[in-house]
């Protein structure tokens, strides 16, 4: 017997939140590690996936999830890391507890089993998290991720264009040379340094629609190019740099010339027309920015990476650094998907995810269209790497979806009992 579980709400502010969880059942073993939680009122979304060969694995996810709210109400790095310390205290006393072992076992026995027992527990409470904050700014949404292991947070355009995906498995693709024939005075000095937490003076040279080499060689397509302004970068306020978020690579620092064009989105700036093309504008890092002639100009599709052997999760990844604060500036009308990765391994790459929830989004709201749907899924994940846990919340904005798919919003709740087969 399958069953399932998912529920619907919505907030004031227009979001819907679709949670699924779905737990293994199959041949006698159950996992049920997974946590899922959509807080409406902090408009936060929150996935956790307990390690399996972690002890008290379930008891983590669930004190992880139910945390979650309060992780960005402050200094995140602080409050997560009073979280981990939480895990390890409990870690600690699960270690100290006595096993309890037959009567029959030996002195000898026991003191074995004791230190088996004891080393096990030194790995208990270990989870993964996939968390998201989501702030309304206006001309757009401000996210902020909290992110450790293998589960996933996906952005996607209305029409499945993947903005973002954490982790990062696309696969880059060589890009054309840019063509620099539009310029502007001002230019910067030397090289600059544009990573994330930095702002950036610029100069707006035109519109994307109507530069359509520029558009192109960006990767554009022209019916999308309305979306998009053609920048000249010029310098830093004051030269001065912001706190470095965690987030912060030196593969997502982006290198500025004074011959660079940059191509960017125009929620960053705001939907102000620009016909005056001679405009400057305080423009904040994004990772949408392209800047033509970089090799990042144009990537090739996100696959998801099969299971490997080591996952990094909380409690131990913390301390070591092993994860992960994203924050980005979206449109309005995107949808985002936090996911563990059972979720995952059960689609080749995140287009096929976003065609599959798309695609089923009605069966959701029927129980019986929702088990059969969810035993498919978790048979197709059993014969692509091995059943687990499925769990996943998908996060969109209400009206758009009523827009988009020619139908009235979800205002009620929808629950059921949560197991896989």
């Amino acid at each position: 017997m399958t069953t399932s579980q998912n529920n619907a709400s919505t907030d004031p502010s227009g979001y819907e939140a679709l949670t699924v969880v779905s737990p293994m059942r199959r041949d006698g073993e159950i996992k049920n590690q997974d946590r899922a939680r959509w807080f409406a009122r902090a408009r936060v979304a929150c996935v956790c996936d307990g390690l399996t060969s972690s002890p008290f694995s379930a008891q983590s996810a669930e004190l992880v999830m139910a945390f979650a709210p309060a992780l960005f109400g402050g200094d995140v790095e602080d409050r997560l890391r009073a979280l981990c310390d939480v895990l390890v205290t409990r870690r600690g006393e699960a270690t100290d507890s006595k096993a309890e072992f037959s009567s029959s076992a030996s002195e000898p026995m026991r003191a074995l089993l004791n230190d088996v027992a004891r080393e096990k527990m030194a790995a208990s409470f270990q989870t993964t998290i996939a968390a998201a904050n989501f702030i309304l700014t206006g001309e757009a949404v401000r996210v902020t991720v909290i992110h450790c292991g293998d589960s996933a947070f996906l952005a996607f355009a209305p029409n499945g264009e993947l903005l973002l995906s954490l982790p990062s498995n696309r696969i880059p693709q060589q890009g054309n040379a840019a063509n620099r024939d539009v310029h502007a005075s001002g230019r910067l000095a030397a090289t600059l340094r544009f990573g994330p937490g930095d702002q950036l003076f610029a100069k707006i040279l035109g519109d994307a629609s109507e530069l359509t080499d520029i558009a192109r060689q960006a990767g554009i397509e022209l019916e999308r190019s309305r979306n998009w302004l053609v920048c000249s970068p010029l310098d830093r306020p004051g030269n001065a740099r912001n706190p470095t978020p965690r987030d912060c690579s030196e593969r997502e620092v982006l290198l500025l010339n004074p011959d660079d064009i940059l191509v960017v989105p125009k929620y960053l700036v705001g939907t102000r027309e620009h016909r005056a093309y001679e405009e400057y504008t305080l423009l904040p890092y994004s990772r949408f920015i392209r800047v033509l002639g970089t090799d990042d100009s144009q990537c090739g599709p996100v696959c998801f990476r099969s299971r490997t052997v080591v996952t990094q999760v909380l409690p131990d990844h913390f301390y070591s650094g092993g994860w992960s604060l994203v924050e980005e500036r979206f449109p309005l009308n995107t949808h985002f998907v936090l996911a563990s990765d059972g979720l995952c391994n059960a689609f080749g790459a995140a287009s096929d995810l976003w065609t599959w929830l798309t695609r089923h989004e009605q069966a959701f709201g029927d129980s019986r269209q929702r088990d059969q749907l969810l035993k498919g899924l978790h048979s197709r994940l059993h014969e692509r790497t091995g059943d687990d846990d499925i769990s996943f919340i998908w996060v969109s904005p209400r009206h758009t979806r009523a827009t988009e798919n020619d139908r009235s919003a979800a205002t009620t709740q929808q629950g059921g009992t949560s197991c896989g087969r």
